[in-house]
């Protein structure tokens, strides 16, 4: 095997470990066992390998940083940092820059301004980015890989969560629970359009699957401004939802479909004297570890972030190379000894029976689909008991 086409896949395959274990040895970080790091790095002695991003940095000059950028409301100085970032760029090889474009100001600009400040190896888009003409990335040279992002063009490299068959197994939850109206809550883009369209897929053919109409009008989404998201949010949902909560055909459960929103909008419910999950069932997307502590833990479609971590890996390894997506990735077993997004490691209890099989599938040159699993929460209630 020669040196510039060994890839560290290459070597967990041949050592018999993880790529997150392989990533370990090579960058002398803990969770590996002696023996292990060992064997990984003799092997590595072996054929002569060199991490690709240096050798890409010898080759073109170009600084082995990995460039995250994050959104942030115009009144912060920083945003939080998701923590399986830091993991992410060391398996890469690479170095973490950190990068705040506020909203409201032009967001290809910002990443124009990053490269030339940077110089960046790779560009980490990571959820949500209001990036507006998107025919304008194209000015920018390095290679841009989105994480979980609904606005990913489907030219660039994209690790998604399977937001359709997530969608269509949280509504199904509900219709077993004999819910029969169902609300879907999102917010809106700045073109007007709902976020999340692939999930409000999902949602809708599980409701044709089991003989249900589906009306747009059961999709609410929320203008706000993402200068001030928390409050904004509040106050149109405090506008919007009430009313409909009233009528007598009101939504016996709501879908909502980030579970960011699940805090804010609990918290209006509890303001209202509306119970969960008595008064008003919920369900979520996106299985953000807070909601599993309120007082109803939320149902939620949960990407597990090791899977997240070994998908993006391959992925960003693939984008730095210039090659296209391909096959399968062989996902970590979710336990203790996995490192980063070990609690989101499922118990018997919390699974359902349409959990994914634990591999990461190519489902076009440019986008990996990482599976997930229904987390079973307390704020369901079962209307046919």
């Amino acid at each position: 095997m020669t040196q510039h086409k060994t890839t560290v896949q290459d070597i967990a395959r041949h050592c018999q470990v993880s790529t997150a274990t392989v990533s370990r040895a090579l960058n002398d970080r803990p969770g590996v066992s002696p023996q292990i790091k060992s064997r990984v790095l003799k092997y590595v002695k072996s054929i002569g390998y060199v991490p690709n991003s240096t050798a890409r940095s010898m080759r073109t000059g170009m600084s082995s940083l990995a460039v995250l950028v994050i959104q942030i409301q115009s009144s912060d100085r920083q945003a939080v940092i998701p923590s399986q970032a830091f993991e992410l760029v060391s398996r890469l090889g690479l170095e973490l820059r950190v990068v705040h474009i506020p909203y409201g100001e032009d967001f290809v600009d910002g990443l124009l301004k990053a490269e030339a400040d940077c110089h960046p190896a790779i560009f980490l888009l990571f959820g949500l980015c209001d990036i507006g003409d998107k025919s304008r990335l194209s000015k920018v040279q390095a290679p841009i890989m989105f994480i979980l992002s609904d606005d990913a063009p489907t030219e660039y490299p994209h690790v998604a969560s399977d937001d359709e068959d997530g969608a269509y197994a949280i509504t199904e939850s509900l219709i077993a629970a004999g819910h029969h109206s169902i609300m879907v809550l999102s917010e809106l883009k700045s073109n007007g359009e709902p976020y999340y369209q692939r999930r409000i897929t999902g949602f809708r053919n599980a409701l044709v699957a089991h003989h249900m109409v589906f009306d747009s009008s059961q999709v609410q989404a929320l203008h706000v401004d993402y200068n001030n998201h928390a409050d904004s949010f509040m106050a149109a949902f405090r506008e919007q939802i009430p009313p409909l909560l009233a009528k007598p055909d009101r939504p016996t459960a709501i879908f909502i479909l980030d579970d960011y929103l699940t805090v804010f909008v609990t918290k209006m419910l509890s303001e209202a004297d509306i119970r969960i999950p008595d008064d008003i069932s919920l369900a979520s997307f996106g299985g953000w570890e807070v909601t599993s502590f309120l007082p109803a833990p939320i149902q939620s479609w949960v990407p597990p972030i090791p899977y997240i971590l070994e998908t993006s890996t391959a992925a960003g390894l693939s984008t730095l190379q210039g090659k296209p997506f391909s096959g399968e990735i062989s996902l970590p077993p979710l336990d203790a000894s996995d490192g980063p997004g070990a609690s989101d490691a499922p118990s018997p209890k919390q699974v359902s029976a349409s959990a994914k099989p634990a591999v990461a599938r190519a489902i076009s040159p440019t986008c990996f689909m990482v599976p997930g699993y229904l987390r079973i929460g307390q704020s369901v209630r079962n209307l046919n008991a």
